[in-house]
């Protein structure tokens, strides 16, 4: 189910790219500066709004989160050998 559901994500952000690249060509080059830069604040906003900060969270609440970053921490670091 996850991967179809990866592979669904990846296919609609394919098709917006698409569709953003065909649509963009019509636009002038003022309108698409205000376009670009409203968008990139408003994923600024989201991500500071809905992303937790893991250096403020407690250590036990930090590998609730982020089962997989501590997964890597408990069995040592795959860069160090």
């Amino acid at each position: 189910m996850r991967t179809s559901a990866h592979g669904i994500s990846a296919g609609v952000a394919k098709v917006g790219a698409l569709w953003a690249s065909v649509w963009f060509n019509y636009l002038p080059s003022r309108t698409k500066f205000w376009t670009t830069s409203s968008f990139n604040f408003g994923g600024l906003l989201l991500t500071a709004l809905f992303m937790p900060d893991p250096v403020r969270m407690l250590t036990h609440k930090r590998a609730a989160a982020f089962p997989a970053i501590d997964c890597v921490a408990k069995k040592g670091s795959f860069l160090s050998s």
